[in-house]
């Protein structure tokens, strides 16, 4: 009896009360809520402008490639013909170093793509595999462990044709699967900017 009392005589401010802490509670969920799509837009941002970089860089990778991959002809060409390798020190090296700073960027982001970062570690590998490739040192020193000038030109063009479809080729596919999930995650953050 005494609470049903307390309810009736207090029944205005009880529903005051109740509706304070009705409003309170909404405010502070709608200003959580805010902040966080906030935080998740400047996040988006950050992570756009991060993969637009990797977009630049393995696009100027491919123009190298390209280049290289011609000078490559031109050099197996003139080693056949000296029956050595021409070149000791490697005609080009890729830089990865933007790459490689950008990778463990990527996975601090909410909305990063695993599969990026799998064709990103890919690639990574395999341009470091073809910089080392480049340096025909370690190649030339085999090469004086063969005596028939024949068996010297085939491996002289056995390895410029690995170096070719094993490295160079797998890399270029290997971009250009880089470039079309890049562009796609892109979709939309160049109009947004407008």
């Amino acid at each position: 009896m005494i609470v049903i009392d307390f309810l009736h005589r207090n029944e205005g401010q009880l529903f005051g009360i109740m509706g304070g802490i009705i409003v309170a509670i909404i405010a502070s969920f709608m200003t959580y809520w805010l902040s966080q799509i906030q935080i998740l837009q400047n996040d988006k941002k950050a992570y756009k402008s991060l993969i637009y970089t990797l977009l630049v860089e393995v696009t100027w990778h491919k123009n190298h490639l390209k280049l290289l991959k011609g000078t490559l002809g031109d050099i197996r060409i003139a080693s056949e013909l000296e029956h050595t390798f021409v070149l000791k020190e490697p005609p080009m090296q890729f830089s990865l170093s933007i790459i490689e700073a950008s990778l463990p960027k990527i996975v601090n982001y909410r909305i990063y793509n695993s599969r990026l970062v799998t064709l990103l570690t890919s690639y990574l590998n395999q341009i470091r595999d073809i910089n080392h490739y480049l340096d025909f040192k370690n190649a030339g020193i085999l090469l004086n462990y063969i005596k028939d000038i024949k068996d010297i030109d085939c491996k002289i063009t056995s390895y410029f044709y690995v170096l070719n479809t094993e490295y160079l080729d797998k890399a270029m596919i290997n971009i250009e699967d880089i470039r079309n999930l890049i562009s796609k995650e892109l979709k939309g953050f160049i109009k947004e900017k407008k």
